[in-house]
C-alpha cells in the first residue's frame, strides 16, 4: 500500500503504474510466444541491464578496473536465445542446458553446487555494529524531514531491521541510509544546513 510508505506530497509525484507497465512493455516485447523466454528477456532488461551491470559498470570505473563479460558475447547471447525452452528446464531441473552443456569441462562438484546469490549482508550490518547502527538511527531521524516518506513507515524499517524482524524492509534501512548521506552530501549547502546533521556522521561520510 503506497499511502503507507509515501507522504501524500511525494504520491503526488509518483506515477505508481510506471513500474508495472514497464515490466509489461520488456515482457511482451519479445516474439517469442514461451513464458520462458518471455520471463527470461524481462529478467536481462530489469535485473541485468537496469540493476546488475549499472552496479558493476559504474564502480569498477570509479575503481579503474576493466571488465568484460564473456557470458554477453553477442554470440553467445543470441545462440542462448536460441535455446529451445524445452531443454532450458527439465521438470524441476533448472540450467539444465547449461550443466549438460559443460558436463566434463566443469568439476562435476562446480556442476552439482546450488545456486549462491550475491547478496550483501546489509541488513546484519546495522544489528552486529554499534557505531553503524547509530549512523544508521540518526539517518532515519533526519530523513524523516525529507518528506518522502511517512515517520511511521520509517519508525517501522529501523525498529524490525534493528530488532532482526526485517520482513519485507529486509535492507531497506540501508538504502535509506545511503540516500540520506548521499542527499547531506550534496544538498546541505543549498539546503543551509537546515537538516541537523551528526558530527559523527559528518566525520564518516567526509
Amino acid at each position: 500500500d503506497l499511502a503507507s510508505v509515501f507522504t501524500e506530497d511525494a504520491l503526488a509525484l509518483i506515477d505508481s503504474n510506471a513500474p508495472l507497465a514497464g515490466m509489461r512493455e520488456a515482457y511482451a516485447r519479445t516474439a517469442s510466444r514461451s513464458m520462458l523466454q518471455r520471463m527470461m528477456h524481462l529478467d536481462l532488461k530489469i535485473t541485468l541491464a537496469d540493476n546488475d551491470l549499472r552496479k558493476v559498470g559504474g564502480a569498477c570505473a570509479l575503481a579503474g578496473v576493466s571488465i568484460a563479460y564473456p557470458f554477453l558475447d553477442d554470440e553467445v547471447v543470441e545462440f542462448a536465445a536460441a535455446i529451445p525452452p524445452s531443454l532450458l528446464i527439465k521438470g524441476a531441473e533448472r540450467r539444465y542446458f547449461f550443466k549438460q552443456a559443460f558436463a566434463g569441462f566443469l568439476s562435476a562438484e562446480t556442476i552439482a553446487k546450488k545456486k549462491h546469490g550475491f547478496g550483501m549482508p546489509f541488513s546484519e550490518w546495522p544489528r552486529q555494529e554499534p557505531g553503524l547502527r547509530e549512523i544508521a538511527q540518526d539517518c532515519l531521524q533526519t530523513f524523516k524531514h525529507r518528506n518522502y516518506l511517512r515517520p511511521t513507515f520509517l519508525d517501522q524499517v529501523g525498529n524490525g531491521n534493528l530488532t532482526g524482524e526485517t520482513g519485507l524492509t529486509d535492507g531497506l534501512l540501508w538504502d535509506i541510509m545511503m540516500l540520506e548521506l548521499w542527499f547531506r552530501e550534496h544538498t546541505s549547502a543549498a539546503a543551509g544546513d537546515s537538516i541537523p546533521r551528526s558530527p559523527k556522521v559528518v566525520g564518516v561520510i567526509r
